[in-house]
């Protein structure tokens, strides 16, 4: 278990919840006799900011919530932390550290593949008995720093850096960044759906799913190599035709230049929108202002607001249309192809072109839904939902009279958009497409097995 010492609460020891929390409420256990080595006024600080971040979010989480946990005075907390992000970073650097040696401890011997099981098992039990932890490291971690790696990352790469031995033993013909966004996706979606009791029955599902992408010592390695990746970015299938890409909205003239009103409207709107993507990717969502998007959009700060609440509500909507037109371009695709592996190949050549396309849209649609805020959050939810469309005719082509587990396709979905996310976040959109192999790949192995989903892919690249 990820323990984190809960304080008393003042409500009797149950602590609320609001819209937007991330977590059911958890009884907080007073002993029946003080005792009489009271924590650090530091530590409870640090173990209020996770419960509040649990009970509400990152974004919700201020200064007065955190003193309010934790039942000590403001002065208190500005005698140990600078501000809340000081706090909240010295609260994630801490569970961060802890969630490491405890799967480390539990992932032994390195390399050898069945050590995911016991390290998957204490994580899943441990983030059911504590989602406050689950939700600092799983959300929290990026609504704060959307680029940051999430620290299980070096655990599943020591896990997986030990190479076969002279016994050719089984090894993962996937990369550790596709591992922990198949694992993180089911995890954080369980914690956002106040379903985190449910992630210790996973086990065996999400196991299967890892084990889903073994070679045994007889095979190579493939998505892991060069292979994996075409020499050059492959030019569009005349039948899939990418629709325009959203693009700078042209200045209107200026005076009077006699144009309706609903044309003036649009533009103005339509600029916001390519503002807040834009600034977004310059210099992060959270740095972004109403006043420095009405100046990028070129437009007066109450022409700002004739259209939009706040920023959020212009980055909600910017976000909802760049999703709905990669899913209607993406399903469009999808069926220009012959065979299943095709597919999803020409689906997935759509929505790695355009992402190249529009960086600064892929971006905000993908890099910072956590710095947004809840809503859109939610709304990455159900995209990944919506692309997951794709692989439901992979639980057809087994022989095998058992379909494999519906957790299969949020897994793979969550591998395929945590590789596509950290090109994005490392600046490499426009060669994404190149790993077009890579991406389809991890759409089929599931379904398929690692060695005929290799296989496949390798012929629909050359073909």
């Amino acid at each position: 278990m990820i323990d984190v010492w809960r304080p008393p609460s003042a409500d009797k020891g149950v602590s609320s919840v609001r819209l937007g929390s991330v977590r059911k409420p958890v009884p907080r256990e007073i002993p029946a006799t003080p005792s009489t080595t009271k924590p650090a006024h530091r530590e409870r600080l640090l173990s209020a900011m996770t419960d509040a971040i649990g009970d509400h979010g990152y974004q919700a989480t201020t200064v007065a919530r955190v003193i309010s946990y934790a039942g000590v005075s403001r002065a208190t907390f500005y005698e140990h932390f600078k501000d809340r992000d000081d706090c909240f970073e010295t609260a994630l650097r801490g569970a961060s550290t802890q969630l490491s040696r405890r799967f480390r401890k539990q992932a032994k011997p390195p390399g050898d593949t069945s050590a995911i099981r016991p390290a998957l098992q204490d994580l899943l039990t441990g983030l059911a008995k504590n989602p406050a932890a689950g939700a600092l490291l799983f959300i929290a971690a990026r609504e704060a720093t959307p680029t940051e790696e999430n620290p299980l990352l070096g655990e599943l790469e020591r896990l997986m850096s030990t190479h076969r031995s002279r016994a050719r033993k089984p090894a993962f013909d996937i990369s550790p960044i596709a591992l922990l966004g198949g694992i993180g996706t089911v995890i954080s979606s369980h914690l956002t759906d106040n379903a985190s009791d449910q992630l210790p029955g996973l086990l065996d599902d999400l196991v299967a799913w890892a084990n889903s992408h073994l070679v045994d010592g007889s095979q190579s390695q493939w998505s892991t190599t060069p292979q994996a990746a075409l020499s050059e970015v492959p030019a569009i299938d005349p039948a899939l035709i990418v629709s325009p890409t959203p693009s700078r909205p042209e200045l209107l003239p200026r005076g009077r230049h006699g144009l309706p009103e609903s044309v003036v409207t649009r533009n103005h709107r339509n600029r916001v929108l390519y503002a807040v993507a834009e600034t977004a990717a310059a210099n992060g969502y959270s740095a972004s202002t109403v006043a420095g998007l009405a100046a990028s959009a070129s437009i007066a700060r109450q022409s700002f607001y004739d259209h939009f609440t706040d920023k959020e509500a212009a980055a909600l909507q910017a976000q909802r249309l760049i999703y709905r037109h990669s899913l209607t371009g993406s399903s469009a695709a999808y069926f220009t192809g012959n065979a299943w592996p095709e597919r999803v190949w020409r689906s997935l050549l759509y929505l790695t072109t355009l992402i190249a396309q529009a960086p600064a849209h892929a971006h905000l649609a993908i890099i910072e839904p956590y710095a947004i805020g809840q809503a859109a959050i939610q709304n990455l939810n159900d995209t990944l939902a919506g692309y997951a469309v794709i692989l439901e005719e992979g639980y057809h082509q087994t022989n095998d009279s058992r379909s494999p587990p519906r957790l299969y396709s949020q897994a793979a979905i969550g591998a395929i958009f945590e590789v596509i996310r950290h090109h994005i976040a490392h600046g490499n959109t426009a060669a994404l497409p190149k790993h077009l192999p890579e991406l389809t790949y991890l759409a089929i192995a599931p379904f398929l097995g690692a060695p005929a989903a290799g296989k496949l892919v390798s012929e629909i690249a050359n073909a």
